[in-house]
């Protein structure tokens, strides 16, 4: 029913004669099975030259109809696509095409044809438009800006704070049962010195994959998170005309997060130290190589996060990316010191290092 009184005001208007009420656009043509809203019809251009129109249709006849936009200037390309209205509804049609640099108005016609009866003629043959196609927004890429001013410090406070307290506690809390004798639970100390972070941790081995266990958990909030605030359509729905030019900041932001989090696993070896009772191998991660990793990485997750929250720049898109980095620095909290105990007192006694669990 709200659908069909469009067509019905325009049946009214044309029944009425005079020229519209001042605020109406006037209709391009009188009469016959459609009408295209008249007036200039303003579209917009991509630095790719992809153009977009869209138009105020209404379809005056019982038969579903197909619309063809045609521009007469030559440096526009067919327009893809044939958007359909139903019988006795009107709307807005879309029409995409690739159009060269120019801001005068281009002239052009709207045909229609019955949708799966091309041969079907439709009155009038042809509504005479014109299309101006403006420059569309740049992207803007100041969003990125967050992997410094916010996704570095967090990604500070995500590790130093646990490593700190490792230190003070390197096998954890005493258990609250006498039952249990004490660990030697002295403590690393001076708590400042960079030499702790060459230290060797023989209990993470090969058979621990940084980036499967640590990297993987970490980084899968960003991904759901853009999964759920970025996708094409949702994002659309959200920031409506500006979807184009945010998509391509968050899809910027997702490819960096991921060079990011992938480079994650060279530290650890690019910290690891070679031992003469090693055979002059490096076999064993660092206390440094692991802490660097893990900065590594929590810096491209909060980037990502942020950045895309920034792109979106609603309230629910940032509180989304704050509870998610809250949940990813307790789980830093907690995994950072275990980690670091399973690799420093985790290996038996016959020397030979156990795997650290997946579940880190």
């Amino acid at each position: 029913m709200l659908a069909a009184w469009p067509v019905a005001l325009t049946l009214a208007l044309h029944a009425l004669g005079p020229t519209p009420a001042e605020g109406l656009a006037p209709l391009a043509t009188a009469g016959g099975d459609y009408v295209i809203s008249g007036g200039a019809h303003e579209g917009t251009r991509t630095a790719d030259g992809t153009s977009t129109v869209t138009l105020s249709a209404t379809n005056l006849s019982a038969e579903e109809i197909a619309l063809v936009l045609t521009l007469d200037d030559g440096s526009c390309s067919t327009a893809t696509g044939e958007p359909s209205v139903p019988g006795h509804t009107s709307g807005d049609v879309t029409f995409e095409m690739n159009c060269a640099a120019g801001g005068a108005p281009r002239e052009g016609s709207v045909a229609a044809h019955a949708v799966g009866n091309v041969e079907q003629t439709l009155t009038p043959a042809a509504i005479p438009v014109a299309v101006t196609f403006a420059p569309g927004s740049p992207s803007d890429w100041s969003p990125l800006r967050w992997y410094l001013w916010l996704a570095a410090p967090l990604a500070v406070v995500g590790v130093v704070p646990p490593y700190l307290f490792w230190l003070n506690r390197p096998r954890g809390n005493p258990h609250p049962s006498p039952a249990h004798p004490a660990k030697d639970a002295s403590k690393i100390e001076p708590w400042w010195s960079p030499k702790h972070l060459s230290l060797s941790l023989p209990g993470i081995t090969a058979d621990w994959d940084f980036k499967e266990n640590w990297a993987s958990s970490v980084s899968l909030a960003a991904a759901l998170f853009t999964t759920v605030f970025a996708g094409g359509d949702a994002l659309e729905s959200i920031v409506g005309k500006e979807a184009t030019s945010t998509v391509g900041v968050v899809a910027v932001a997702a490819a960096l997060t991921a060079g990011i989090v992938g480079s994650g696993p060279l530290w650890l070896t690019i910290c690891k130290r070679r031992f003469d009772d090693q055979g002059g191998i490096a076999r064993h991660n660092t206390i440094g190589g692991v802490l660097v990793a893990s900065l590594v990485v929590l810096v491209g997750t909060f980037g990502l996060l942020f950045s895309a929250a920034a792109a979106i720049d609603l309230a629910p898109a940032w509180l989304a990316a704050w509870a998610a980095a809250l949940v990813l620095l307790v789980y830093t909290w907690k995994s950072v010191p275990q980690t670091l105990a399973l690799g420093r007192f985790g290996s038996p006694p016959d020397g030979h290092g156990q795997a650290v669990s997946a579940s880190l």
